[in-house]
């Protein structure tokens, strides 16, 4: 698909990231957030943002910093409920967030919401 293997946001970047799992009697809430800044090329110039340009573009060999570029700055919160039911070993989860972003290329908000069937048959967990 062309994607990047190591990270989605491919290079240029650093994210900081936060998650807390919170355990109730059927169910279980999880909060998570994350904070990245990214820095995208210009069609000229390869500031380290796009793993396909080639590196013999970049604007100086020394002194390079994170977030060179084209800067971009992206806070994400979601948070997912969701509960088991052992005997199918399925699990139902309710999921919503809110993604904002802002920088040199706009500023952008979305909304997610996302309800689902997730399937345990083969995630086995023994404690021995």
């Amino acid at each position: 698909m062309g994607l990047p293997l190591g990270h989605y946001l491919g290079s240029n970047f650093a994210e900081l990231i936060a998650t807390a799992r919170i355990p109730f009697k059927n169910f279980q809430l999880t909060l998570f957030s994350s904070f990245y800044l990214k820095g995208y090329d210009d069609s000229a110039v390869s500031y380290g943002g796009d793993i396909y340009k080639s590196y013999t573009s970049h604007p100086k060999e020394y002194g390079n910093t994170i977030g060179q570029g084209i800067t971009q700055r992206t806070v994400s919160l979601q948070a997912n409920a969701s509960t088991t039911l052992n005997k199918l070993q399925l699990e139902l989860y309710l999921q919503g967030g809110l993604q904002y972003s802002w920088g040199e290329m706009g500023t952008n908000t979305t909304p997610l919401v996302c309800a689902g069937i997730r399937s345990s048959l083969f995630n086995e967990r023994k404690i021995r």
